[in-house]
This record gives structure tokens, sequence and C-alpha cells, in this order.
């Protein structure tokens, strides 16, 4: 019994890991990040085309969680410099900074 067991073990670990190295989503992945669109791929492609964050330097490379980190991440709007901003998860936006939901109330304009 042991030694079916143990075949069985290792093959359940390579699957694993195989899932894990895959599961880290082709969002990370420098070559993703930097692709540039080639001619005549959609709309983004008309005129001189787009190449978003494709030069963008590591420091305007941001990972973000919620709304704060990803209003910090777009800060400086007249800035020209490429920039890859990574959204993890969801981000819900009708939050404040400390994440507490906003209401109806807190969109109405005083007056």
């Amino acid at each position: 019994m042991k030694k079916i067991l143990i075949p069985i073990g290792l093959f359940i670990a390579l699957i694993i890991g195989v899932i894990m190295s895959f599961s880290r989503g082709s969002a990370e992945s420098p070559t993703f990040m930097r692709e540039v669109l080639p001619k005549q791929d959609g709309f983004a492609s008309v005129g001189n085309g787009t190449t978003g964050g494709a030069n963008a330097t590591e420091q305007n490379v941001f990972k973000v969680t919620n709304k704060k980190e990803f209003v910090a991440a777009l800060k400086n709007r007249k800035n020209t410099d490429s920039k890859i901003v990574l959204v993890y998860g969801t981000i819900d936006f009708d939050t404040d900074d400390t994440g507490k939901s906003l209401t109806m109330k807190d969109y109405m304009a005083d007056g």
C-alpha cells in the first residue's frame, strides 16, 4: 500500500506545482505587460498606435488592491511617462480612503 501512495503523492504534488506556476497569471509576466499592439490590431492601432506601458520603468509599475492605491498610481496625470497599473482583486470605487462604503448623501453637493 505504501508503494502505491508515494507515487500518487508525488503525482499530486507535481500537478499542484504546475497549477501554481500557471495561476500566477500572465499579468505579472514582463512580456505581457510590455506588449505593443501590431498595426491594424483594433482601434488602439489607428494612426501612430499605442504602446501603453511598454516603456514604463520599474518605478512606474504599480500593484494596487484598493481605490486609494489606484488613485495614487494615477497621480500627476499631466506626467506623460508610461505607467503600468496591475489591479489585484476587485476594487470598489464607492468607498472613501479608509474603505468605508459611500452613500448617495456622500456624493451630493452642498447647497
